[in-house]
Order: C-alpha cells, then sequence, then structure tokens
C-alpha cells in the first residue's frame, strides 16, 4: 500500500483545510514546490496534488504553480493532480505540465457520459474523486465544488455507475476528517473497498503510520492520501514514505 503525501494550494501557498472549511485554513509552505521536493527526498513515489482554489471555482486557478510543483518532482515520483479539471482543455493543460494520473471530481459527478468518455480516451490515467461528509454511503451525496455543493447522487449510487467504466483509483475522502487527524473513518472506507470495481485510495484523518497499517488491512485499499501529519509535530518522513513498500490490503493503486 502507498503512503502519498498531499500538496493543497491555495493561493499559491501549501495549505490544509479543516474539513473542507475555505475559512479555516493553515498555510505551511509559500512554495509548494520546495515541499514537494522535500517528499521526494524523503523516499515517497507518489505526490497528490489539488489544487484548491480551481477546484472551488473552476478556471485554470494555481495551473502555474502546479506545474512548477510537476517540474520539481518530474522523474522522481509519480504524480495525481485534482482540482478544476471539468473539461478537455484541462486535461490537457494537466498532461501537458507532466502529471502521470488526472482525479476528476465536480464534473465527473455531475455528468456521466462525459466521465465515461474522458476514462476511455484516457485509459490508466483517470482516478475519480469521491467526497463525501461521513455518515452512509447510502445516504450520503458526493460533494463537489471543492466541498462547497452536493452532486445529485449518493456516494453509493457515483460507485455502482463507475463499473460501466472504472478508472484507476477511486479517491475517497471523509470531508469531516479531512485535515483535523481524528483518524481514518475505517467503517466509510471498508464500504466503499468493497463496493469499488477497482482499487481504492483512502483520504481523510490519517495520524500516523498506525493508521496506515490499519488501513491496509482493508481489502482492495492500495494507498492512503496524508496531509496534516507530515507537516506538523516534527513527523518523521521517512518513516511514512517507507511504509509504500510494506505489505498491505492491495499491492498497488495504479
Amino acid at each position: 500500500m502507498l503512503a502519498i503525501p498531499a500538496i493543497d494550494i491555495l493561493g499559491g501557498g501549501c495549505v490544509r483545510l479543516a474539513r473542507g472549511d475555505y475559512g479555516a485554513v493553515c498555510e505551511y509552505e509559500r512554495d509548494p514546490a520546495e515541499a514537494a521536493r522535500r517528499f521526494a527526498d524523503a523516499g515517497f513515489s507518489r505526490l497528490h496534488i489539488v489544487d484548491l482554489d480551481a477546484a472551488r471555482d473552476g478556471g485554470e486557478g494555481n495551473a502555474a504553480t502546479v506545474a512548477k510543483v510537476l517540474r520539481a518532482v518530474c522523474g522522481r515520483m509519480q504524480t495525481q493532480v485534482g482540482g478544476g479539471l471539468r473539461d478537455d482543455a484541462a486535461l490537457r493543460r494537466a498532461e501537458d505540465a507532466g502529471a502521470d494520473f488526472m482525479i476528476l471530481g465536480t464534473a465527473a459527478a455531475r455528468d456521466r457520459e462525459w466521465r465515461e468518455d474522458t476514462i476511455r480516451a484516457r485509459p490508466g490515467k483517470i482516478m475519480l474523486a469521491l467526497d463525501v461528509r461521513g455518515g452512509d454511503l447510502a445516504g450520503a451525496r458526493a460533494a463537489v465544488s471543492g466541498w462547497q455543493g452536493e452532486a445529485e447522487t449518493t456516494a453509493a449510487e457515483y460507485l455502482l455507475q463507475m463499473r460501466a467504466a472504472p478508472p484507476v483509483a477511486v479517491i475517497c475522502t471523509d470531508i469531516n476528517r479531512d485535515g483535523v487527524m481524528e483518524g481514518p473513518n475505517l467503517s466509510q472506507v471498508r464500504a466503499a473497498a468493497a463496493a469499488a470495481q477497482c482499487p481504492l485510495i483512502a483520504s481523510g484523518g490519517v495520524r500516523g503510520t498506525d493508521d496506515l497499517r490499519a488501513l491496509a488491512e482493508v481489502p482492495n485499499v492500495a494507498g492512503a492520501v496524508v496531509g496534516r501529519a507530515l507537516y506538523e509535530g516534527g513527523a518523521d518522513l521517512r518513516a511514512f514514505a517507507g511504509f509504500s513498500f510494506s505489505a498491505g490490503g492491495a499491492e498497488n493503486a495504479a
């Protein structure tokens, strides 16, 4: 199972939001590319990059900063990039900048035909974000627009729809656990992993390697996105990175 460090970009800086609240921002690095180099130096093999401005508002957002981060780790880490990828032009921009995988969120949840056509047109390149505010997957709706709105489909329905055109992986985030280090929502992860027809990457709440071990025991979980735990408290980055190569519930996210 992969431990995947997160770089969330807002206003050009590397930040964490608490529970998806744009009013509760903690900035950790003015230069996200420097954070990316630090993760590469520690031995991580993949990087998770999200443009929060573009996720919320659409448009190009922090495209130049994302491209700078991608250049900083080119040839050293795989990269998965999300935030505002709502049309083919945005996808081409991410590809041209060097992203290995593109994460679809808002547009994918709202437009099934476009989502499935995009996955088929870019085999092995597309991941889908499944963001929910805790609760039962059958009752919780997928969040969109930088977690500021909701799609019409429930999380459970969205997972079922994905079977028609499976992505490389589904990144499942419990928004209520994100950025607050309260531990992952294991019951939600188990339910999503069981329903998914592709590898699942868990996101939200990871505090340390004990949480990674718990996630690695869930069948079909291929990775975990780690954010705040890597930025605070003098975290041992190499301990997290080393976990990437240990046995887990699934071997690869792609």
